[in-house]
């Protein structure tokens, strides 16, 4: 069938991302291929992290046909020297990097704002956005495999028209009905991986489904003793609907400072971020942009 959002890349039925990139070519494609689909994602604003090895120019160019990219390095968005010293000490380091962020978040926000953009992921090269199929409906459930689902569903709680027929669907309108920046809640997949027919299950003939980590991953992370087996929320920001006066910067989990305190139960509303561990290969592939140090294996295995 043909894709309902190819005509127009610039309509309100399609999704902008901001994202941060730094030795991340590896997970690039999957990232976008996935997004392309399931929000869908039409613009992508893309700042590479100065201490990258790598460009992920080439990756990108074969994107372009598909969807508006825009690449930015640090002097688009800030005026701060934020390189990491040998000699900084582990809290400056962590400082620079969320600086990096959220000055980047606010002026992609800005950027989109122009460009006449209204909903906008924030989420890492490892989250991806989704259904929460285990707490939507019947009817909704049909959404979980069409183009723009995550699109779909925002505009169906978003909307001023409310046919909500359950305690949970009303709550799910309240969450998301006239606002300017929704959480969305983020579940954690361990290093675990999936048994070789679990992983392939469903995949076309020429695809290397190992290949794809969100395949390849498919257990739910344990919560620690006391604690919540789910992280911290991420936002969608509806760009449109920013005044000038709310560019303010955030935090990760909130990109400007309007948006809401993080959800961190996955299973309260029907919109929700799968965050993957990944394997060690493609952990430690690159240094923590938050440390300047190397990843670790007692974390990762953790």
């Amino acid at each position: 069938s043909t894709d309902d959002y190819t005509r127009s890349s610039y309509n309100n039925q399609s999704f902008s991302a901001c994202l941060l990139v730094m030795d991340d070519n590896h997970r690039l494609d999957e990232w976008i291929a996935y997004h392309w689909y399931v929000l869908p994602l039409r613009y992508l604003v893309i700042a590479v992290d100065p201490h990258s090895k790598t460009s992920p120019t080439a990756v990108l160019n074969k994107w372009r046909r598909y969807l508006n990219i825009v690449e930015w390095t640090d002097s688009n968005f800030t005026l701060d020297n934020l390189m990491m010293q040998p000699d900084d000490h582990p809290d400056l380091k962590k400082r620079k990097h969320r600086t990096r962020q959220t000055s980047f978040y606010v002026e992609c926000a800005r950027h989109l704002i122009q460009a006449n953009r209204t909903w906008t992921s924030y989420v890492d090269i490892d989250e991806f956005l989704t259904l929460n199929r285990d707490v939507v409906g019947e009817q909704d459930e049909q959404l979980v495999y069409r183009s723009g689902s995550v699109m779909k569903m925002l505009l169906k709680y978003s909307s001023n028209e409310t046919s909500s027929t359950t305690e949970q669907e009303k709550r799910w309108h309240r969450h998301f009905q006239g606002k300017v920046c929704v959480s969305i809640p983020r579940s954690l997949y361990s290093a675990v991986e999936s048994a070789e027919d679990i992983i392939g299950k469903g995949v076309p003939l020429g695809f290397n489904a190992t290949q794809l980590e969100t395949l390849r991953f498919r257990y739910r992370a344990t919560a620690p003793r006391g604690k919540s087996r789910d992280g911290l929320g991420k936002s969608l920001l509806d760009v449109s609907q920013v005044q000038p006066n709310d560019l303010k910067p955030g935090t990760a989990h909130r990109p400007i400072g309007i948006c809401p305190r993080p959800l961190q139960n996955y299973d309260e509303v029907p919109i929700g971020i799968h965050h993957y561990l990944g394997s060690w290969e493609s952990y430690s592939s690159r240094e923590d942009a938050r440390k300047g140090t190397l990843r670790n294996f007692n974390v990762w295995t953790e």
